[in-house]
């Protein structure tokens, strides 16, 4: 179970670029970083809990921002 939490500090401009290459890869920001996280650590030989895409919190895209 994902418990946990990461958090960074970026500009109105950058959160909003990051929305919308989230929203290209059909994903919402916090299923976008998640992935990112999963595939850096996957290539270095860590494990991770799987789905990405996976939704533990029941938010939707309009509220996991």
């Amino acid at each position: 179970m994902r418990t946990e939490k990461l958090s960074t500090t970026v500009t109105e401009d950058e959160k909003q670029a990051f929305r919308e290459v989230a929203a290209a890869d059909g994903m919402n920001m916090s299923q976008k970083l998640r992935a990112l996280v999963y595939d850096e650590l996957e290539s270095r030989g860590r494990e991770t809990t799987g789905n990405p895409a996976g939704n533990p919190t029941g938010m939707t895209p309009e509220t996991a921002d």
